[in-house]
């Protein structure tokens, strides 16, 4: 019942159980992975490398946490928070993996939109000649490009205690 994707596999890797979130999010039935191994996601985002030190972080105790892109059945990629741990039986060794999964596409997808935005911004900011400035309600410059800087005569050092008040003496601080 948790939303989260589990899935269990033996000490090779091997699939033994998946939980139905496993199939919702991946669109695999559960008889079609059992009997496989977990590489049936692969993307090919995540190295060789990396599976390999997965792998030896997993098979001596340690815990593993990280991020997969991972391919649905249908090709679509997902992203997806995974914890992976070993299971032990009574005498310590351990017997099965377990990885929990939770899909944070819609997470990845957002970082990634805003990133291109501030992007944006920053190339909007950096490369206009005309004069930009951003200030808070109390009149203190919060952000400036280089063109409003040049223009007034301030250094970057300046420009971080700098007011309204500071290039505006038309105006007296209430009044702004």
């Amino acid at each position: 019942q948790s939303p989260s994707s589990v899935v269990i596999t033996d000490t090779n890797g091997t699939i033994e159980y998946v939980n139905p979130s496993f199939s919702e999010i991946t669109g695999y039935l559960p008889e079609e992975v059992i009997g496989k191994n977990p590489r049936i996601l692969k993307s090919g985002y995540t190295s060789l490398e990396e599976y390999k030190e997965i792998w030896k972080r997993i098979l001596s105790g340690e815990r593993w946490k990280g991020i997969f892109q991972n391919k649905k059945k249908n090709g679509d990629l997902y992203w997806e928070a995974t914890s992976i741990s070993g299971l032990k039986n009574h005498l310590g060794k351990i017997t099965h993996f377990i990885s929990i999964k939770e899909n944070i596409t819609a997470q990845i997808i957002a970082e990634q939109k805003l990133a291109e935005s501030e992007e944006k911004h920053r190339l909007l900011m950096q490369t206009s000649t005309d004069l930009i400035h951003i200030t808070d309600i109390h009149g203190n410059l919060l952000d400036y490009n280089s063109a409003f800087l040049k223009h007034l005569g301030y250094t970057e050092d300046e420009a971080r205690n700098l007011k309204v008040k500071d290039w505006d003496a038309q105006l007296n601080e209430q009044q702004l």
